[in-house]
């Protein structure tokens, strides 16, 4: 069971192919997501961190690849060095003739510190909505 959990679905006219390295291909990654991720694999228990920035204060993300059915599928589960709380966020692909959809799922398996604004639900929604929705549409677009 999941404290909270957050859906975010975004459309794309590119193939399922592009999208999938797009989210996966860490040389890709940086362009719309973390522009400090070293490395990322799409292989089960692969395991990755790196620093950002945000409010002034240094976050440590944790990340350990838990599913992946390429081309479909990619489960991680993400932490934060120094703080509780932890969370699965799924990025799921779907293909149609047209267009290729993917549902961004962020769901919160511990609860994160509550006095820290970087944590909230709200805040961590409008950053998922941003990174797909403007970030990676532009870099899908323009790619």
């Amino acid at each position: 069971m999941t404290l909270e959990t957050i859906r975010v679905k975004q459309s794309f006219d590119a193939s399922s192919g592009d999208l999938w390295e797009a989210i996966t291909k860490p040389e890709k990654m940086r362009q719309w997501f973390f522009h400090q991720i070293r490395d990322f694999k799409t292989e089960k228990a692969f395991e990755t961190s790196f620093d950002v920035e945000f409010d002034g204060k240094k976050f440590t993300h944790l990340w350990r690849v838990s599913e992946v059915i390429p081309g479909e599928k990619i489960i991680y589960d993400w932490s934060y060095d120094g703080f509780q709380g932890k969370a699965k966020v799924s990025f799921k692909i779907y293909a149609s003739a047209s267009e290729s959809s993917l549902v961004l799922t962020h769901e919160i398996v511990e609860p994160f510190p509550v006095e820290e604004p970087a944590f909230s639900l709200e805040s961590t929604k409008v950053g998922w909505e941003y990174l797909l929705s403007k970030n990676l549409k532009e870099y899908i677009d323009y790619a």
